[in-house]
């Protein structure tokens, strides 16, 4: 003869938040002087679709952003319209709130140039928290050419 206990399940363990998932879109314009021998205006338009992770005590631990952009660069009054491209970034934090990775990957450009057809494309990765503002080229990956992309403004 043996006795069957049966051990009782507390469900008390704290479990993690759901996600949090918005969209939302933006316009703006800012100046990089740091690709081309000149300053180029750069105005990009986005939709990003947001999705925020957190932990059980619902600290954010990871954000994904899926990025639909189109970015239009302004100098020397020439105008080029880069086309729609998407690409998808990771963030993740720390206990503090602090970022400690932050990473794209896709194409993270793609404009027509003005010469006979060419395009310049770049598309890898972009490690963020190695750049200050804006990225033109991938870090890994097919960085584009820079040197075509200057040259269309004259520079």
């Amino acid at each position: 003869m043996f006795t069957l206990g049966v051990i009782g399940f507390s469900a008390s363990t704290a479990f993690a938040a759901p996600p949090e998932r918005l969209t939302w879109s933006a316009s703006f314009s800012f100046e990089d002087d740091v690709t081309c021998s000149g300053p180029v205006s750069i105005n990009p338009s986005v939709t990003v679709q947001q999705t925020d992770f957190y932990d059980k005590n619902g600290v954010l631990t990871t954000r994904l952003l899926h990025w639909n952009e189109q970015d239009t660069f302004i100098a020397n009054g020439v105008t080029l319209v880069g086309d729609m491209f998407q690409f998808s970034e990771h963030i993740q934090y720390d206990s503090t709130g602090t970022v400690i990775s932050d990473w794209a990957d896709g194409v993270a450009e793609r404009i027509p140039l003005p010469n006979g057809g060419l395009v310049f494309i770049s598309a890898g990765r972009i490690d963020w928290l190695n750049h200050s503002g804006f990225a033109l080229s991938a870090d890994i990956g097919n960085p584009g050419d820079v040197a075509a992309f200057c040259a269309a403004f004259g520079q």
